[in-house]
């Protein structure tokens, strides 16, 4: 049978559950509750996943509506997947509270009514990967799909980025590879530098996952806040403006070692731009004068809000 849904949410399952395997892996070595839930419910989501795709066929003419509904259709079976694995885990127990959790996590979204520091290593790794693989995903479909179709934000002539997107898009796979190589190789820098800074090796490496994701999820209740660490707290704010830069502007600056392009974009102008406006109006709101950490924190919070990460250094009081 002739259908991009089901080849679409077949693939998807059957690529989750490596995902689901893995975060097993991690949650047995550490001695976790979870990793026998996390073993069966990917076994089961694969499984499924490669019974429709053996039951699927893509078409060879795809109309612009089929497309849409293979993307929508691709996120709807990410949902699915993720929520059976907070139903199977510890992490939720009511199916309206797994798919709260569920959307957070496939949108890249820091809402969550958890406690992070009560769940289990595996669970919050697949938590982690959960909002660093959308992200990737979402990025494979803007710059790749999208532009084909003369539709959607990127084929708007709105920005330096934009266009770049746009130019990207009809060259070979190597190019969209180098894309993702650059989303993977900032991941790894974010990593290292929160090891850097004093983070926990385990927690930098999730930290790493949902800050260039801007996805915000933590292992610790208080989030970024609850290392109470300067440097922690710096490394998040530049790992932040990073994940809220275009990385179609990224990849051409870098591969051309023009750094002036950051310059010339419009877009990225106006993002910095409205950073900058942001810490002054919540230095000129506070009565009195502003410490270090103060500059500092409200910094923070302008460019968690404004990157989407979500992340918290502390009391949302004390920025102003």
């Amino acid at each position: 049978m002739e259908s991009a849904v089901g080849v679409t949410v077949g693939a998807v399952w059957v690529l989750s559950a490596p995902v689901f395997l893995f975060c097993a892996a991690a949650d047995f070595l550490d001695r976790g509750p979870d990793y026998i839930p996390l073993l069966v419910s990917g076994l089961i989501v694969g499984l499924l996943g490669l019974l429709v795709v053996r039951l699927c066929s893509f078409p060879s003419g795809l109309p612009v509506s089929r497309l849409f509904a293979s993307v929508v259709s691709g996120a709807v079976a990410a949902l699915i997947a993720v929520t059976v694995a907070n139903l199977a885990t510890d992490a939720s127990v009511a199916l309206d509270v797994a798919l709260v959790e569920a959307a957070a996590t496939i949108t890249g979204t820091n809402a969550s009514t958890l406690n992070a520091e009560s769940m289990s290593l595996g669970v919050t790794l697949f938590r982690a990967l959960g909002q660093w693989l959308s992200a990737g995903a979402i990025i494979v479909v803007l710059v790749r799909v999208m532009p084909h179709l003369g539709v959607g934000g990127l084929d708007a002539d709105g920005g330096v980025a934009t266009r770049s997107a746009r130019r990207l898009a009809p060259r070979s796979g190597s190019t969209m590879a180098r894309l993702v190589s650059l989303y993977v190789g900032l991941t790894v820098l974010c990593a290292f530098a929160y090891l850097v800074a004093g983070m926990p090796w385990i927690d930098s490496w999730i930290h790493s996952l949902t800050t260039l994701s801007s996805g915000g999820f933590s292992t610790r209740s208080g989030s970024i806040g609850a290392f109470d660490s300067p440097a922690i707290e710096w490394v998040a704010i530049v790992g932040m403006v990073v994940a809220g830069t275009s990385l179609p502007l990224m990849f051409r600056a870098l591969r051309r070692g023009d750094l002036h392009r950051f310059v010339r974009s419009i877009e990225f102008r106006t993002y910095i731009g409205l950073i900058l406006i942001s810490v002054v109006a919540c230095i000129a709101w506070s009565d009195t004068w502003p410490t270090a950490s103060d500059l500092r924190h409200s910094l923070f919070a302008v460019v968690s809000a404004l990157s989407t990460a979500g992340y918290l250094a502390g009391d949302l009081e004390s920025v102003s």
